[in-house]
């Protein structure tokens, strides 16, 4: 299963699947970048600057958190993309290596559109 990011601008929220954690196993924050439409997910530690939690505690550690955006990050994208407000935005992405480190690619204009029911 490939690792999939849900990003619900209504709430502001966005999260990585179970599939996405398990491919960063020891990550417990990260970094979420923009860059030409691809957004990536790059493990750091918890006192890096703007880094966020992307698992939640306890004892099932492959679940996903529900991050919370910022109002700037959220209109961002949804400027960039020409995204409804409205809807929740399903993107499936990949494992990527970079300077000896797994990260989480999503190519945003592969973006499914799920309306609210």
């Amino acid at each position: 299963m490939p690792p999939i990011l849900v990003f619900n601008p209504r709430r502001s929220l966005m999260y990585v699947n179970t599939a996405g954690l398990k491919a960063l196993p020891k990550a417990k924050y990260a970094l979420f970048v923009i860059s030409k439409k691809v957004l990536s997910v790059h493990p750091c530690s918890e006192g890096a600057c703007d880094a966020v939690p992307i698992r939640s505690g306890g004892a099932n550690r492959n679940s996903p958190h529900h991050i919370r955006c910022r109002a700037d990050f959220t209109a961002e994208i949804l400027s960039l993309m020409a995204w409804r407000s409205d809807c929740r935005y399903k993107i499936r992405g990949a494992i990527n290596m970079m300077e000896n480190q797994k990260i989480l690619t999503f190519d945003l204009t592969a973006a499914k559109e799920i309306a609210y029911v």
